[in-house]
């Protein structure tokens, strides 16, 4: 049976409730199955979806939880779903990978403006000028929940969380006990998210200058979320980062900054969205005094996205990437609308505004537009602006993919080292879920292009966290890499830009040491980086790197990645 195709190496690292193998008629069956319950009542459609879960060996509270959360929102969405038709044909292609991916429908259109006559002229670095220190957080992901001493390898999507009890709340002894500092089948425990930060000042020899976080605050038991302990966990782990880093925090919205996860409602839909009530906290109590008044009413009216100028010259756009994620459903409810809530347009006024102004612009998201889950209409759009705007933009700062990657964008389809003009630059979680190190970004940025000077990445051997038990002692952060090494020879005084990395990447072809390197490094050192990468999957990782719109890579992998073969489910959520 045709099981349509495979998941490729450049997903974000998969997670809890990832999606099934079916064929493209099988999954447009099932659509059409539950849409025709749907219409008869809710209650029968998610009685038709819990006859789904032990198919996939999904455990009946994971299987309840999820439609118990979703299901009324899954029954809005599936009346304006055309099973056979362009938006089921999408899900499909999308959410479980059945489908050959179809032609967009949408006839929106965003115009772009020519480029001026006369660029304005690029400022001169001014070496005597002390450069800014820049930290990059993202994917926090932190568990409260965590419980040191249960199981690691538990059977459910998220482990270390106490399941190893019987129903009478009788614990059994772990096969592999979760240590206090955390594990990798697991998120993070809040010592460990303390302790990094406690650490960041010490390892930069000074405060930094600010910070960005590139979103997922919450852990990835997306079966069981609340809006209460969604908003706790938010405010709690923001304050933290407020109270120890001491500098401004300019996030973003990832996709578990909701509850349930993934879900926002677009403004064709419903205005104001169900998950107001997100939007109102993070701006009343997590990200005041980061933004001013203005910005922070803006943000709370617009779904979380914002422009903030952190210093003179250089401004900070903050993009909600939720209006592209695939995981998105209410996306499903109207196909027609390629740029849901307005942003693409309002992203590209920005810039040029930012244009006429010579200022420069750090554009921050959580999901990179490259990646396969941001819808390819809403990626191919972004690119334009890219394009159009590259002499603007110094970078786009991302997380979502756990990894500690970079991917880069092109002025046109040969993407030879000449026409690489944007480096998307993709931040390494500090939770370790899964099979990676926990890590973080410090930049040294220009005080006056705002460009990158060098990118260092920091983690912590969670391999050792057994041990770190055992003896008392506390997890070591230490430098583990900096951007330049990968080429030695780029001068000192140059920015890491597109051609650094498009250079970079040249070499990882023709030398096997440059890019084993990179392949460990983008696990952080943890077990994900050190499994065999043959030529097919050299192939598809670079390929990635250059994908910077999601309809870019089609070399795809022949197999799962080795880390991702056990964890099971529905749809992926990361």
């Amino acid at each position: 049976m045709n099981h349509g195709p495979e998941l490729d190496i450049n997903a974000p690292n998969r997670g809890p409730l990832d999606p099934p193998k079916i064929s493209c008629l099988d999954c447009k069956l099932i659509l059409q199955t539950l849409k025709t319950a749907n219409a008869i009542s809710p209650a029968a459609a998610r009685a038709v979806a819990r006859t789904i879960c032990p198919r996939y060996g999904i455990e009946k509270d994971v299987c309840e939880g999820t439609i118990d959360l979703y299901g009324p929102h899954i029954a809005e969405i599936l009346p304006q779903i055309e099973p056979f038709g362009y938006s089921g044909t999408l899900g499909c292609a999308t959410i479980v990978h059945a489908c050959p991916y179809p032609e967009s429908k949408s006839t929106e259109e965003i115009t772009l403006p020519p480029l001026p006559e006369k660029s304005p002229s690029p400022k001169e670095r001014n070496s005597t000028l002390e450069p800014l220190t820049i930290v990059h957080l993202s994917d926090w992901h932190v568990d409260p929940k965590y419980i040191p001493g249960s199981e690691v390898h538990c059977t459910k999507p998220l482990c270390c969380r106490g399941w190893n009890e019987t129903s009478n709340g009788e614990r059994i002894e772990a096969s592999v006990p979760a240590p206090s500092w955390g594990a990798y089948t697991c998120d993070a425990p809040q010592k460990l998210l303390v302790h990094m930060l406690e650490q960041v000042e010490r390892l930069l020899g000074k405060k930094p200058d600010f910070a960005i976080f590139t979103g997922d605050v919450p852990p990835h038991d997306v079966w069981e979320t609340t809006q209460y302990n969604t908003t706790v966990t938010e405010t709690v782990a923001f304050n933290t980062m407020r109270q120890i880093l001491g500098v401004p925090i300019f996030p973003t919205i990832g996709n578990h900054e909701t509850s349930p996860s993934d879900l926002f409602q677009p403004a064709s839909i419903v205005d104001p969205p169900d998950n107001q009530w997100l939007f109102d906290n993070l701006t009343a109590k997590s990200w005041f005094g980061w933004l001013g008044n203005e910005e922070l009413e803006y943000a709370r009216t617009h779904r979380g996205r914002y422009t903030t100028r952190p210093m003179e010259g250089l401004k900070i756009i903050s993009v909600n990437t939720n209006d592209c994620y695939a995981q998105n459903y209410w996306l499903f409810a109207d196909t027609s609308k390629l740029d849901p809530n307005g942003q693409l347009a309002w992203l590209a006024e920005e810039l040029a505004d930012s244009e006429e102004q010579g200022e420069r612009v750090w554009i921050i998201t959580h999901i990179p537009p490259g990646v396969p889950d941001c819808f390819r209409s809403w990626s191919e759009v972004h690119h334009q602006i890219v394009q159009r705007y590259w002499r603007t933009i110094v970078g786009v700062f991302s997380g979502h993919t756990h990894r500690d990657e970079i991917k880069l964008f092109y002025a046109n389809d040969t993407k030879t080292i000449s026409s690489a003009i944007g480096v998307n630059w993709i931040g390494p979680s500090v939770t370790p879920f899964t099979q990676l190190n926990p890590g973080w970004r410090a930049y040294t940025v220009d005080p006056q292009t705002f460009e990158i000077l060098d990118s260092r990445t920091f983690v912590t051997d969670l391999s050792l966290a057994s041990e770190l038990d055992e003896k008392g002692t506390e997890p070591v952060w230490e430098e583990a890499y900096g951007a330049r090494e990968y080429f030695p020879d780029w001068p000192g005084d140059s920015p890491l830009n597109a051609t650094f990395w498009a250079e970079v990447v040249a070499r990882m072809e023709r030398e096997e040491a440059v890019f084993r390197k990179y392949f460990s490094r983008r696990g952080k050192g943890g077990p994900s980086g050190q499994v065999e990468c043959d030529e097919q999957c050299k192939q598809q990782i670079i390929a990635g790197i250059r994908a910077g719109k999601s309809g870019d890579v089609s070399v795809k992998l022949g197999r799962e990645e080795v880390w991702a073969r056990d964890l099971c489910g529905v749809h992926s959520h990361h």
